[in-house]
């Protein structure tokens, strides 16, 4: 049960992370487009 918590925790930080990032570069390549 506590092994499952963690990886649930893992995974919930790691996309957080990637949905940032992910962002990041949408706006970097909108900035880049209207310009």
């Amino acid at each position: 049960m506590i092994v499952d918590e963690i990886i649930d925790q893992v995974i919930a930080e790691a996309s957080i992370g990637l949905n940032i990032h992910h962002l990041t570069l949408i706006t970097m390549l909108i900035f880049l487009i209207s310009c």
